[in-house]
């Protein structure tokens, strides 16, 4: 008996030992990755001071480093999962969380994809920066619509090939990582695979909070409920190859009409990588044509992952809106396709081929030249739209009208103005 008895607490002894080095994450149950108290579990490389625990949260801040999971959960190994945590950004500051990494003492991780974590401002970039929510280099996004010194959840999802990422309980990345990926030189590393995860600590100027670190690992055959549209894959190839030089693939003037909804736009937005700018349209003979419904329509759309854009209408929009109306969108464009005829005096949309008079086309145009030239240095105006837009009765003689000179003296005033087109 006693020898039984001894075998069986030798082997008791054994499980123990073995359950304490490694720890298989139950499937499709949350862990806890962070005790809230130390960095117990978590390595990191260069410049290890760059990380602390303060108030239950992890500190990023210091020169550059990269702290990686290397606790028991998985044996801190995971293919599929769905990962979340809570994050708070100071003013200014630049941070990521990598996933399907390794342990790297030096440099920027080579292998596995970062999500960006990086809030500038909400007005449309100038330079763009890689904004929080992005897959860096592979889906940028140059949008942020949350706020500095204010917690919110981030969560990334891995199933299979398809990587989710959401901010403040929003969508914001839905990519299919194809067959044949391209990747830039210094990032063929961005490919999915397994690995750890990893909190980045940028430079000394960042600081960067993260707290109620958990994940829930996944089965290697979890596929996502609803498959994403078949996308050709050489317009992804070069739809990534933009991302990965930092070119701002946006597209600033979409409208929500025809039956389009929001999160219809934002689906296709997000099938192809493309950060949208909604407009809506403002002035006389508008549905939006007062400071308070323009506040309520902002109040509707601000959350979401899009840029908030003011189409502003005819010229009396400057004397209907407050400009601290207008200071809530992220944008605001315009264009001389409501414009007062100079013959006869009316209020003319120069779509509405009744409404047009054009007797003189040389005539016209100069007029119309010096009209837009007027409107890019009275108006408060960030982009003028539909810049050659000419009406149906001369549009035929487009090329012949829009002269060299024409041309060149808007843009010159567009560029005096700092105004895009």
């Amino acid at each position: 008996m006693y020898a039984i008895m001894n075998r069986l607490f030798l082997i008791f002894i054994a499980l123990f030992f073995l359950s304490g080095c490694s720890k298989k994450a139950a499937i499709n149950e949350w862990v806890s990755l962070f005790d809230g108290k130390s960095l117990e579990g978590w390595s990191p490389g260069e410049n290890g001071n760059s990380f602390y625990v303060e108030d239950g949260a992890i500190v990023s801040h210091g020169e550059r480093s990269h702290l990686f999971y290397s606790g028991k959960v998985n044996d801190h190994d995971f293919r599929n999962f769905d990962f979340k945590c809570e994050v708070k950004v100071t003013p200014g500051s630049n941070s990521g969380l990598y996933f399907h990494t390794a342990f790297h003492d030096d440099g920027w991780p080579p292998k596995g994809y970062e999500v960006q974590v990086n809030n500038v401002h909400n007005k449309l970039p100038d330079p763009p920066s890689v904004m929080t929510g992005s897959l860096n280099g592979v889906r940028n996004k140059y949008l942020t619509f949350i706020k500095d010194n204010e917690w919110f959840p981030m969560r990334m999802t891995v199933k299979g090939k398809r990587i989710q990422v959401w901010v403040n309980d929003k969508l914001v990345i839905d990519y299919q990582e194809p067959a044949e990926p391209f990747r830039a030189e210094g990032n063929k590393g961005r490919i999915l695979s397994s690995g750890t995860f990893a909190l980045q600590s940028h430079s000394p100027a960042s600081k960067v909070y993260y707290r109620n670190i958990m994940v829930m690992a996944l089965s290697d055959d979890a596929v996502f409920d609803e498959l994403l549209p078949e996308v050709d894959e050489k317009l992804i190839k070069k739809i990534t190859e933009l991302h990965s030089i930092g070119f701002p693939f946006m597209d600033l003037h979409v409208h929500l009409k025809g039956g389009l909804t929001m999160d219809e736009a934002l689906k296709h937005s997000r099938l192809y990588g493309m950060d949208y700018g909604v407009a809506v349209n403002c002035g006389v003979d508008f549905p939006i044509d007062t400071d308070e419904k323009l506040i309520d329509y902002i109040a509707s759309v601000r959350q979401e992952p899009a840029f908030n854009a003011m189409q502003a209408e005819g010229r009396e929009w400057v004397d209907i809106f407050s400009n601290e109306a207008v200071q809530t969108f992220d944008y605001v464009f315009t264009d001389a396709m409501t414009y007062t005829d100079p013959l006869t005096g009316k209020r003319t949309q120069s779509w509405k081929p009744e409404q047009v008079n054009i007797p003189d086309k040389q005539q016209f145009m100069e007029f119309l030249s010096n009209y837009i030239v007027k409107i890019m240095n009275e108006e408060p105006i960030d982009v003028y739209v539909n810049a050659t837009y000419l009406p149906e009765v001369i549009v035929k003689e487009y090329d012949e009208l829009w002269t060299k000179a024409r041309m060149e003296r808007v843009i010159d005033e567009a560029i005096s103005n700092n105004i895009a087109m």
